[in-house]
Parts: structure tokens; C-alpha cells; sequence
């Protein structure tokens, strides 16, 4: 921008002593005038370059200076969302833990009022011949949850998951859910409701877990017993195979050997037939002999 202004006053002044001299109103003196002015001109033109130059780089720095601020700014106001999001949240808390508390103390006192409505138990603790102390619950008026007498003088025993068990005067025992008991009975043994049924579920699930459990367990010992049997009268069966072909095997040997001696039995007697037929006539010429021998003696 700067030098197109230079160039403008350039042309400008250069113009005015172009038409004085075509004028012919320019003398020597006149251009000597007009050149030194526009010297002066161009150094003052120098001049406010300088200072328009400088002004442009403070204006430069001055918009980096607003551009920072302005980042700054943002992250300022960034932060102040978050802030104001992080106050929101604790201030949400807040009110939720309020509530939660109002609700708690409106919960105890309606248990306060419920367990009023029960004569409270009388409790004693009491020593066991072994040394031990029992801490003793004796219910003068065990009440249902509609508000009727179950048991007179009721010494609480026990609680399995829901059931709640009660020792009568007379030694009996019963057992009662926690559903079909007053919640002020309840309260005065400190017994969740809820939890006595969730650990109810819960053990129900375990002994269920635990019967399917044992009975994979027994169908798969009684599956291992069958192939037991199986492979058992397979080795039985395999052994009395073996013991049959052992015994075809002994029984072929025996009938080979019996032929054999058979066969040496013939030979021999072949041999002594060939034999007694090569001493026959021998033998007949001696019998002749003997007998004539005898004729002639007897004459």
C-alpha cells in the first residue's frame, strides 16, 4: 500500500514540471524550485512511510495482543462452564443426599411408630452352665402382621434366611416368615425384611444349585459304573475268547500229536508184519521139521 502511494505523489509532481516546461511558463529557476520541493516532498513521503510502517506493526501486535486475549478469554470462559457444570453436579449431589436423608428419617420415624405398636420384649442375658452368656428375647404379645396374637411369652431363637423361630413356655418351637410377622417385631430384633428374603433366595438357590450339582454327580458316577460294566464284560468276553482259542489251539496240538503217534503206531506195526511175514516160512519149515522129527521117533 505504501508504495503505491509513493508512486502516485511520484507522478503527481512529475506531471506538474512536465506541464510547466510544456507551458512555457518553467525557467530554470522554476524547475530548480519544483525539484527541491519534490526532494523535500519524497523525504517527508520517506517519513510517513517510516511512521506508517511502525504504525503497521504495532497494529500487527496489538491484533496478535487482542487475538491472545481473546483466546484467553475463551479459555477463561471454558473453564467457567466447567466450573459451572462441576458446581451443577456437586449442587445435583447435594440435593440427592438431602433427599436421601429426609426419606431415612421419615423411614425411622414410621419404624419408630410401627414398633411401637409392639410391646416391646423383655431381654435378659443369662449365663450357660458351660460358662457361656445367652442374650434372652422373650415377646410378651407375639403379634401378627394384621395385628393378631400368635404366641403368649414367645422366646425368639432363631432365624433361618425368612423363617424366625420362637420357643413357646411349653418348649414347643414354631416358625415364622418374616411376611406373616408385625414389622415391629421386626424392628425390635433388628431384622431386615428384605434381606431375610434375598438370603432366603439366596440359600434356596444354593441348595438347588447343590441337588442339581449332586445329581449330575450321580447320573455321571452312574454312567461311569455302566461303561465299568461294559468294559468289564468286554474284558471278559475278550478273555474267554483267548481261552477258547487257547484251548482250539491245545485241542488242534493234542489231535496232531494223537495222529502222530497213530501214524507211528501203523508204521511200527507195518514193520512188524513185514517182519513176521519174512520169518514165516522160517517158521513153518520149523514147525515141519519138528513135527516129522516126532513122527519118526514115535515109529
Amino acid at each position: 500500500m505504501l508504495g503505491k502511494i509513493n508512486l502516485g505523489i511520484s507522478v503527481v509532481l512529475a506531471a506538474v514540471v512536465v506541464w510547466s516546461v510544456s507551458s512555457g511558463k518553467s525557467t530554470k529557476s522554476n524547475v530548480a524550485d519544483l525539484q527541491a520541493q519534490l526532494a523535500l516532498a519524497q523525504q517527508e513521503l520517506a517519513k510517513a512511510n517510516q511512521a506508517l510502517a511502525g504504525y503497521q506493526q504495532g497494529q500487527e501486535k496489538v491484533s496478535k495482543e487482542i487475538s491472545q486475549l481473546n483466546g484467553t478469554v475463551m479459555k477463561v470462559a471454558g473453564n467457567s462452564d466447567a466450573v459451572s457444570k462441576r458446581l451443577k453436579a456437586y449442587e445435583d449431589q447435594a440435593k440427592q443426599v438431602l433427599l436421601a436423608q429426609k426419606q431415612k428419617a421419615a423411614e425411622e420415624a414410621q419404624l419408630a411408630g410401627i414398633k411401637k405398636e409392639v410391646k416391646a420384649p423383655v431381654v435378659t442375658v443369662e449365663t450357660t452352665k458351660s460358662g457361656q452368656t445367652r442374650r434372652k428375647v422373650v415377646f410378651p404379645e407375639l403379634l401378627a402382621k394384621d395385628g393378631k396374637a400368635l404366641l403368649k411369652d414367645a422366646e425368639f431363637s432363631d432365624i433361618y434366611g425368612s423363617k424366625l423361630v420362637f420357643r413357646e413356655t411349653t418348649g414347643a418351637r414354631q416358625s415364622f416368615s418374616v411376611t406373616e410377622l408385625h414389622p415391629g417385631v421386626l424392628e425390635h430384633l433388628g431384622v431386615n425384611a428384605a434381606a431375610a428374603i434375598r438370603d432366603q433366595a439366596e440359600q434356596e438357590q444354593f441348595r438347588k444349585d447343590l441337588r442339581e450339582n449332586m445329581a449330575k454327580l450321580y447320573q455321571a458316577k452312574v454312567k461311569e459304573d455302566q461303561m465299568m460294566v461294559v468294559r468289564k464284560a468286554r474284558m471278559a468276553e475278550l478273555r474267554r475268547q483267548q481261552q477258547t482259542k487257547e484251548q482250539a489251539e491245545m485241542a488242534a496240538i493234542e489231535v496232531e500229536r494223537t495222529l502222530a503217534e497213530a501214524e507211528r503206531a501203523r508204521a511200527q506195526a507195518e514193520v512188524e508184519k513185514s517182519r513176521a511175514e519174512q520169518m514165516l516160512p522160517a517158521m513153518l519149515r520149523g514147525i515141519g521139521d519138528f513135527l516129522n522129527n516126532q513122527g519118526g521117533a514115535s515109529q
